[in-house]
C-alpha cells in the first residue's frame, strides 16, 4: 500500500486577517508543480486582476524549475537532471572502471548550478546527512513512482559507492578560452540552446552517480516566489509549496503570522502546536509524509545516504525556519537524518535558522532562537530539553 501525505499536509497556515482598507482582499491561486499541490496568497490593496497576473508569473517561473530540475520519467520524457543521470548511468554500464581523478563534467543551467552549490553547502555541514547524489538509492526504492517496494539488501551495498556529495564538483567554463573548455563536457539534449552563453556552469562526477534534487527544489522556488513578489512591491503573501512555506511579511494587520506544525501521529490539520514569524520558511521533513506499507512494515522516504535505509532514530519530525527557503528545505533532511543530539547542536551553531524536533515519544525539542514564539496546543505533547553539557 502506497500512503503519501505531501508536506502540504503537514504545515498549516493559520490566518487571521484585520482588513486595513476597503479594497484589501485575499488573491489566491492553486497549481500543481514540483510533485505537490502549490498554494500562493498574496493581501494586498490591488486590483484583482493585476494579482492574479502576478501570481501567474511566480508559476511561470516554478514551472521552468520543474522541466529542467525534476526526474520523475513518469512526469517528463526529459529534462537537464535526467539526461545527466541517464548519461552517467550509461557510462558506468559501457565503461569497466573510470578513475576517481577522471569525473564526468555536466552543463548545467545557472539556477540548477546555484542549488547544487547551497546542496553541497549542506551536504558539507551536516557531514552529508542531507546528499544530493542521493538518487540512486531514491531510484531503488521506487519514492516518486506508483508502487515504490522494498530492494534487495545486496542491491542496496552495491549503491552504496555512487552516493558521496564530496566527488560532486561545481566549475564555471570559459567557452572563449578553448583551454578551460572539457572535452569530456556534456551538454544535455534537454538544455535549452538560448542559455547557452560565454560562461558555462559545469557539474563534474563520477560515472554511475545521479543527481536528485528533490529535496531542495521546492524550497529554490519558495525563495524565487518571494523573489518575484517582493520586486513587484507585494509586502503581504503566503506561499504554501508543497509544505514549504514562506511567511512574507507579516499579515496584513502587522502581526505576525502564526504557522502550525502537523501532529505526526494523527490526521492532517491536527497540530502539536503553533510557530509565530515574520518574513522567513518553515519547512518540515518527516516519516509520516511519504513511506508504504510492506509485509505489515512502514518504509518512510526519508533514508540514510551511509546505509540505503530508512533512518531510525526516534524521531518523527524535524522542522526548520530560516529566511532562506532554499537552505532550510534541504536543512529539514539534513538534521532528521543527523538525529536529535546532533542536528540540534549544528542548528544552534548556523545563526540564521532555528529547528522543532518532534520524537516518538511526543516531545518537543524547540531550538533557543525560536523558543519564545513557539505555543504547544495539544496537551498530548509537550515541550524538553536536550541535557546542558
Amino acid at each position: 500500500m502506497w500512503q503519501s501525505s505531501i508536506k502540504i499536509l503537514c504545515l498549516i497556515a493559520i490566518i487571521s486577517l484585520s482588513v486595513s482598507c476597503k479594497e484589501n482582499k485575499v488573491h489566491q491561486e492553486n497549481a500543481y508543480y514540483l510533485g505537490a499541490p502549490l498554494i500562493i496568497r498574496v493581501y494586498e490593496c490591488c486590483p484583482t486582476t493585476t494579482a492574479q497576473k502576478l501570481i501567474d508569473t511566480v508559476y511561470q517561473e516554478v514551472k521552468k524549475i520543474e522541466e529542467t530540475m525534476t526526474t520523475s520519467k513518469k512526469d517528463y520524457d526529459s529534462s537537464i537532471l535526467i539526461d545527466i543521470n541517464e548519461r552517467s548511468a550509461q557510462v558506468l554500464i559501457d565503461t569497466v572502471a573510470i578513475p576517481a581523478t577522471n569525473p564526468l563534467s555536466y552543463v548545467v543551467t545557472e539556477p540548477m548550478y546555484h542549488v547544487l552549490q547551497v546542496a553541497h553547502k549542506i551536504a558539507t555541514i551536516t557531514k552529508g546527512a542531507f546528499d544530493p547524489t542521493v538518487a540512486p538509492l531514491v531510484n531503488a526504492w521506487g519514492f516518486g513512482n506508483t508502487q515504490p517496494q522494498r530492494p534487495n539488501r545486496d542491491y542496496i551495498a552495491s549503491l552504496l559507492p555512487l552516493v558521496d556529495y564530496s566527488t560532486l564538483y561545481l566549475d564555471v567554463d570559459d567557452v572563449a578560452d578553448p583551454s578551460s573548455v572539457s572535452r569530456a563536457t556534456f551538454l544535455p539534449p534537454s538544455f535549452p540552446p538560448s542559455l547557452i552563453g560565454d560562461k558555462r556552469q559545469r557539474i563534474s562526477m563520477m560515472a554511475g552517480q545521479q543527481v536528485d534534487v528533490g529535496g531542495i527544489a521546492k524550497g529554490y522556488a519558495a525563495d524565487r516566489a518571494v523573489e518575484i513578489l517582493r520586486t513587484a512591491g507585494v509586502q503581504s503573501a503566503l506561499i504554501d509549496f508543497g509544505g514549504n512555506i514562506y511567511a512574507m511579511g507579516s499579515k496584513v494587520d502587522g502581526s505576525m503570522w502564526n504557522i502550525g506544525v502537523q501532529s505526526p501521529f494523527d490526521s492532517v490539520g491536527t497540530l502539536v502546536g503553533t510557530v509565530s514569524v515574520t518574513d522567513t520558511s518553515v519547512v518540515t521533513s518527516g516519516t509520516y509524509e511519504r513511506f508504504f506499507v510492506e509485509d505489515d512494515i512502514a518504509y518512510h522516504h526519508l533514508l540514510d545516504p551511509d546505509t540505503g535505509w530508512q533512518v531510525d532514530n526516534e524521531l518523527l519530525s524535524a522542522t526548520v525556519i530560516s529566511p532562506n527557503s532554499t537552505e532550510a528545505d534541504a536543512l529539514s533532511t539534513g538534521v532528521f537524518v543527523m538525529g536529535l543530539i546532533e542536528g540540534m547542536a549544528l542548528i544552534e551553531t548556523l545563526g540564521h535558522a532555528e529547528a522543532i524536533f518532534i520524537d516518538k515519544e511526543r516531545r518537543v525539542y524547540v531550538s533557543s532562537g525560536i523558543e519564545e514564539h513557539f505555543q504547544i496546543t495539544d496537551t498530548r505533547y509537550r515541550v524538553s530539553h536536550l541535557p546542558i553539557k
